[in-house]
């Protein structure tokens, strides 16, 4: 009996998807709330929380689509390669949108929570409510957020087709549901 080893890919991609989640996570549980129309909303924008909490998030985008080349590497030379390609595709396009939004969020954001914090002036919070919620800064978003939703359903897709399913609950074909 041959036994193969693991492939190498599954893993680092099971990885980079396990840690997104955890870096998810962390972006909720220390983005601080506080109504950002305030000076306490300026303060929670130059916070640490603020910016651990965003380059938590920018990281775990990355790391998504990092995942879906992980998937597609070890689909690679099957049918369904294309498909993980797409999905990796994809991904990195809707990351690489949503990401700017973010940085947008941590590095511009933080400025202007510091000098309102400084002035003492919680009406600088309209410029970052100006950038933030502009129709351009929005739409891009908005974007990348539905890419990085696509991309999850192909890398299903991939998967389920691959045959790489192969027992329990998850695994079971839609007409058993």
């Amino acid at each position: 009996m041959t036994r193969t080893a693991p492939d190498p890919r599954a893993r680092m991609g099971a990885f980079a998807f396990a840690l997104a989640g955890v870096l998810f996570v962390v972006y909720e549980a220390v983005a601080p709330r506080a109504d950002q129309t305030t000076l306490e909303g300026a303060a929670s924008w130059a916070s640490a929380g603020w910016s651990i909490a965003h380059v938590s998030a920018i990281v775990g985008l990355i790391l998504i689509p990092l995942g879906y080349g992980a998937l597609r590497g070890f689909l690679e030379g099957t049918k369904n390669e294309k498909t993980a390609f797409l999905a990796a595709t994809i991904g990195y396009i809707g990351s690489g949108l949503t990401i700017s939004y973010y940085g947008a969020e941590v590095y511009g954001l933080k400025a202007i929570g510091e000098r309102a914090v400084a002035d003492g002036d919680a009406t600088l919070t309209e410029v970052g409510d100006a950038f933030r919620y502009d129709a351009t800064a929005m739409t891009v978003f908005a974007i990348g957020l539905a890419l990085i939703a696509v991309a999850g359903v192909l890398a299903a897709v991939a998967v389920w087709r691959s045959g790489s399913c192969r027992s329990g609950p998850a695994c079971r074909s839609p007409s058993s549901w």
